[in-house]
């Protein structure tokens, strides 16, 4: 909504303007959304409680909200591919070692 006391001539109450990651965005509503519903604790409290399936699930759902797309992967070699593979499954093994240890 517009300053209904500002006046052509005047001094921007903004001069830096609307913010590059504006809250209108997808990523933006959902984070307005979650900051007002949820404190960070109760949003951790309920994730922990999904079963791991859901858990998987929930990050694929929301990673296009929170991540940007990338176009191709022509940049990376099969090794990295195969890195980054390795160290996603070691990560998921040793989170799933942690709680039944």
């Amino acid at each position: 909504m517009a300053n209904p006391l500002w006046k052509v001539g005047m001094k921007s109450a903004n001069p830096a303007g609307r913010p590059r990651d504006s809250v209108r965005t997808p990523k933006g509503m959902l984070e307005r959304f979650l900051m007002k519903a949820l404190k960070p604790s109760e949003l951790k409290n309920l994730y922990e409680r999904l079963p791991d399936k859901e858990k998987a699930s929930f990050i694929v759902q929301t990673l296009p909200y929170i991540m940007p797309r990338q176009s191709s992967v022509d940049g990376m070699s099969a090794q990295d591919v195969d890195k980054i593979y390795s160290e996603i499954m070691a990560t998921l093994n040793n989170h799933g070692n942690a709680k039944t240890g």
